[in-house]
């Protein structure tokens, strides 16, 4: 499963994520080029996430970073192999660890 981590700071979010060692080999900065009409460049963050730990580890630490400001919003788009894209928006006032955990597995369940 790859999540795509857009509607954010990469600089702010990606440091956060690197700070976990368990998702610092996981997550990666992509810089798309802007389509006509648009401003600047869309970053990105990629993070490629099997079972198991690291979903918990990534749902504990996104719980965090958008615990850290009310107003902190972090758009996911999901890709599974051979399978549908799934999108979800979190934000600070409606998640916490446990549900985002649960959120991730739910939207990844499918083919692999």
């Amino acid at each position: 499963m790859e999540l795509q981590l857009s509607g954010v700071d990469a600089d702010d979010l990606g440091g956060w994520l690197v700070s976990e060692p368990d998702l610092r080999p996981l997550v990666n900065r992509v810089r798309s080029t802007p389509r006509p009409g648009e401003l600047g460049a869309l970053e990105v963050l990629t993070i490629a996430v099997g079972s198991g730990g690291v979903l918990t580890v990534l749902a504990g630490s996104l719980n965090a970073w958008l615990s850290q400001a009310r107003n902190r919003t972090v758009r996911l788009k999901v890709s599974l192999r051979n399978g549908p894209i799934r999108q979800i928006e979190l934000d600070a006032t409606n998640t916490d660890a446990s549900e985002i955990e649960k959120i991730l597995r739910g939207l990844g369940d499918g083919p692999s």
